[in-house]
């Protein structure tokens, strides 16, 4: 796609950034934490790219009632498509993700059991809705869970849960393991 920029002026060394969407962009915010590799949780913009035009990949800076909330790399986004754009972690969750094995060896029946605690601590004066993102082992059995999670590819667990405001949140499960 070939973006017309119109008459521009830049010395050698400048930058020119240019706006492909000006004005509002409707978007869905998103709060997620991946348990297993983040330590905090991750606010996520789906943006809709109801231009005319495609969205090139860069930098894309958010604001919202005129102050900057952060920016990411967003990949290309076709007309009527959507991107992913991570701006900044939650400042008012606080979260701890811990993990415990222990041998249990019985007669030709040596085995190990995973006991995983995943807490949210809602600092904030809202309730929030979190998808709450972990991996289990592979050949893992014998699972349990306080809250069920919904089970998809590659070993991932996904909780959709609401934190009160001022409230912790604790999901914990255990599977067993002959490793």
């Amino acid at each position: 796609h070939v973006y017309a920029l119109g008459t521009v002026t830049v010395l050698p060394g400048e930058r020119l950034y240019v706006g492909l969407a000006e004005g509002p962009i409707s978007a869905r915010r998103l709060l997620v934490w991946n348990a297993a590799a983040e330590p905090e949780v991750d606010v996520i913009y789906k943006v809709k790219n109801e231009t005319e035009i495609p969205f090139a990949e860069g930098i894309v800076r958010a604001y919202r009632d005129g102050l900057y909330l952060g920016a990411d790399f967003v990949e290309t986004t076709p007309v009527g498509s959507e991107g992913s754009i991570t701006v900044s972690s939650l400042p008012d969750v606080r979260v701890r993700r811990s993990a415990s094995r222990t041998y249990s060896g019985e007669q030709r029946d040596d085995y190990y059991i995973h006991n995983v605690l995943l807490e949210l601590h809602n600092f904030g004066t809202e309730d929030l809705t979190i998808a709450v993102l972990d991996r289990w082992q592979d050949e893992a059995w014998d699972f349990e869970y306080s809250v069920e999670p919904e089970r998809q590819p590659d070993n991932l667990l996904r909780w959709d849960v609401t934190v009160p405001a001022g409230e912790t949140l604790e999901i914990t499960y255990s599977f067993r393991t002959e490793y």
